[in-house]
């Protein structure tokens, strides 16, 4: 975690603002005080640098609410019996 002064933001927002991206936490501090922190909106560890950005305003739905609710069939990607395939094709 890193303290920068108010003026010292100012000066060089960009700088501070990839700390931030990388992962790290910034204390805000003005006349040596801290009075605001600044924290990654989405964990270094968590972001994907493939992935498209959401437009401004998208609230995002976190990954992996339903885990452990849904259960795979362990033949789930085996062939279908000829009789369902024959059914659906309509033969």
């Amino acid at each position: 975690m890193s303290t920068v002064s108010i003026e010292g933001i100012e000066r060089d927002v960009s700088r501070y603002l990839s700390q931030v991206e990388a992962g790290e936490k910034l204390v805000l501090t003005r006349a040596g005080k801290p009075i605001a922190e600044i924290t990654p909106a989405v964990p270094a560890a968590d972001r994907n640098p493939d992935a498209e950005e959401a437009p401004a305003g998208t609230i995002l739905r976190p990954i992996g609410l339903a885990e452990g609710l849904f259960v795979e069939a362990p033949d789930f990607d085996e062939p279908l019996p000829e009789e369902l395939l024959r059914l659906f094709e309509g033969r």
